[in-house]
């Protein structure tokens, strides 16, 4: 029984070299019993056990530092040096944050002694952490300078943490709202006009909560400078989100800051959450971050009493116990986080460290390079659909369940319909927008509402009408339009059997103007769309390529000149359409005699759009950017930080070549499958005259889940990709 014994915990330390490509990092803050000793022996036991870093807070102490990065190099791990940034005691006064109730961070802090947080906006403070971390990233052995507590205190807890603290929360906190001192608020003013200490409930007020997010986006990009000027990586501890909790709960919108890392503290305990929500959370951070050259180490905290975890939650109790460790690991690597964190590395028993070792080989496989055939392809693609479509059932459940889609603190409530039988090859779904705009009265839009639900009839389909969010005259070409459309099409797929190429948008009126604006922008998520009696305003048609569109509006809607300009959008239709003969199928009528009602003339669009489905993989893309920015359009993704409104990339395929016809960004990556070129054959890829790529490229499972993750859609699942460096 001993040698069986030795030989699993054998086999399972050699899964755990083989998973070496899976980065874990643990944390861990010197204390009074710490010397050079115990961490190389600490060291050496976290290496054995897989750990290929350590992020250690030994304070501002720069002979610490210098010390623990030597020896964890001679350890062979990986050194980040933890800085409470923002979270320090014993400075000048007027450098704490000041409370709506007046207090002083430095002198009453919120929660307890760890909060004494720091004014990100106050210069002194940047300049004596600029000082800070410039000498810290200067100790040769310091390889990550780790930026912890780059925050507020929390202005609202999570349902967990805040019930250990004895509280209840239904919104912001006053004691943890921060930073109310007088030069916060006079700097406010001044680029506001508003007084917000006049204000009776400033948590009502976007723009003070928007002030302070944009102080800490100020500090913590000056300080990413600093630490790149002396040629080493930024990483940030951060709240889970950041749409969800970071920038609402401790006002970062880290997916701005300049790091290379990012460490969300995914501690589902502290949500109340089983560990599976901890792989949905490590979904929305990456894909917070897409695009960006920034790398996500879930954070995950362990339970050093996990013996009586059930006893309830408190400091020690909350965390993971063995047997949650792989769905918490497994989940976050296959969410598309490039590693994990660690949280209480010495309280992990051997019951933890053999499950750490099992997740990371699981994760492993589910993330491999290995090189796949055609039919191994088609099979992991079928597998890797198949569990991203039940990663997404909680939260797409919720969305069926409430008939409801949330977005940031916005709300908006659906309508649907189910019309025939289901095909074998899956639903249709109807996205229909309703008029209306910027009325006296909410009601007045929800009776538009309402009109919509009755207002076309498809044969077959999910016909489904949402509730915009908002009462103003552009209430479909707000911002967040596009993942409100993006979370319906997830319900829909999930949980009402719809076919994601199968998926039309339409809209009269006002909703008219959102199917101008979001057919192009998204029309890659179209299999054809149509605008009624709406308002082009100065959209651009280039990106309707692959996607058939129809106009309708009546020949006397001449209100906001929708007539005219209405048929000017046909006539640019047809134009496109002549010059690209493959292209730009488009339909639709300026129907005579007929005002803004045009007596359901434009009913003849359902059974236009019926006859086309989307086809995900267009052999020619015209891509152009419009007002809100997107980095990826069918196969191809740009640099997120390049994009900008009416850059294009224009591409075709000839053969097995990729022909580059136009490209605006200094990279494209491209990602391909066997129904775009062959993958078992040489693939080339050229720009004006110049090969930017020729070579086999491998189809592999980390591909199809990358891409999965990346666009959330199952025909954008693709087990090839190449980045060329155009410029």
């Amino acid at each position: 029984m001993r040698m069986r014994k030795s030989a699993l915990i054998a086999a399972l330390l050699c899964c755990m070299s083989m998973a070496a490509q899976v980065p874990v990092l643990v944390q861990y803050a010197w204390n009074d019993s710490t010397t050079a000793e115990s961490l190389k022996r600490a060291f050496k036991q976290w290496r054995q056990k897989g750990a290929t870093g350590v992020c250690l807070d030994a304070g501002t102490d720069c002979q610490r530092i210098a010390l623990a990065a030597r020896l964890a190099h001679e350890a062979g791990l990986e050194y980040h040096a933890w800085v409470s940034t923002l979270a320090q005691k014993g400075l000048p006064k007027e450098w704490y944050t000041v409370s709506r109730m007046g207090q002083n961070a430095g002198e009453r802090p919120v929660y307890g002694a760890e909060n004494t947080t720091l004014d990100p906006r106050n210069r002194e403070v940047h300049k004596y952490l600029a000082r800070t971390l410039e000498q810290i990233a200067a100790i040769k052995d310091v390889d990550v300078v780790q930026l912890g507590y780059a925050r507020y205190a929390g202005v609202m807890l999570p349902q967990g943490l805040s019930a250990a603290y004895g509280l209840t929360m239904n919104g912001e906190f006053a004691p943890a709202d921060y930073c109310y001192c007088a030069d916060c608020t006079r700097i406010f003013q001044d680029a506001t006009g508003m007084d917000i200490l006049s204000v009776a409930d400033p948590s009502k007020i976007a723009a003070w909560a928007q002030f302070r997010c944009d102080a800490l986006t100020d500090l913590v990009n000056e300080l990413c400078t600093i630490v790149h000027a002396q040629g080493k990586r930024v990483a940030a501890d951060v709240w889970p989100g950041p749409g969800s909790d970071a920038r609402r709960m401790v006002r970062q919108e880290w997916e701005k800051w300049d790091v290379d890392a990012v460490c969300p503290l995914n501690y589902n305990d502290f949500y109340t959450e089983q560990p599976s929500w901890i792989g949905l959370a490590t979904r929305e951070e990456t894909r917070a971050v897409q695009g960006k050259d920034v790398d996500v180490y879930s954070g995950l905290m362990v339970c050093t009493d996990w013996e009586h975890k059930t006893d309830g939650l408190g400091t020690k109790r909350a965390g993971l116990v063995p047997s949650q460790m792989r769905d918490a690991i497994v989940g976050s690597i296959t969410n598309g986080a490039a590693g994990v964190r660690l949280y209480a590395p010495e309280g992990m028993t051997e019951a933890h460290w053999n499950a750490v070792a099992q997740a990371l080989q699981e994760a492993r496989e589910a993330v491999s390079d290995k090189p796949l055939s055609r039919a191994e392809a088609a099979k992991a693609k079928e597998d890797v659909c198949q569990e991203f479509i039940a990663s997404i059932a909680p939260e797409t459940q919720k969305i069926m369940k409430e008939h409801a889609v949330h977005v940031g603190d916005r709300t908006m409530r659906l309508h649907w319909s189910t019309f025939g039988q289901a095909p074998a090859d899956g639903r249709t779904l109807w996205i229909s927008l309703h008029g209306g705009g910027g009325v006296a009265y909410r009601e007045d839009n929800i009776q538009q509402w309402t009109n919509q639900w009755r207002l076309y009839e498809p044969k077959e389909g999910i016909y489904l009408c949402p509730l915009s969010p908002v009462d103003a005259w552009n209430m479909w070409c707000q911002a967040d339009a596009d993942e409100f459309y993006h979370k319906i099409i997830l319900m829909a797929v999930a949980q009402l059997g719809v076919n994601p190429d199968k998926v039309y948008i339409l809209g009269y009126s006002a909703g008219g103007d959102g199917v101008w604006r979001v057919g192009p922008r998204m029309a890659d998520n179209w299999a054809a769309a149509s605008m009624m009696a709406g308002h082009p305003g100065d959209v651009r048609l280039e990106n309707l390529r692959n996607t058939p569109f129809m106009v309708w509006c009546g020949a006397n809607d001449a209100a906001y000149q929708r007539n005219t300009l209405d048929a000017e959008r046909l006539q640019e239709l047809d134009s496109l359409r002549r010059d690209d003969p493959e292209g730009y199928v488009h339909g639709g009528q300026i129907v005579p005699g007929m005002g803004h009602w045009m007596m359901r003339a434009d009913t003849a669009a359902i059974p236009w759009m019926e006859q086309y489905r989307r086809n995900p993989y267009p052999k020619r893309i015209v891509w152009q950017q419009e007002e809100v920015l997107r980095p990826s359009f069918y196969w191809v993704s740009a640099p997120k930080k390049e994009l900008a409104r009416y850059k294009q990339v224009r591409l075709h395929v000839e053969g097995n070549t990729i022909v580059l016809d136009r490209c605006d960004y200094s990279s494209v990556t491209l990602w391909l499958n066997d129904e775009l070129v062959n993958l078992d054959k040489r693939v080339k890829v050229v720009c004006k005259g110049r090969t930017l790529f020729d070579g086999k490229l491998p189809r592999t499972r980390r591909n199809l889940l990358r891409s999965v993750l990346d666009r959330e859609d199952t025909s954008y699942a693709f087990p090839s990709c190449v980045n060329v460096k155009v410029d």
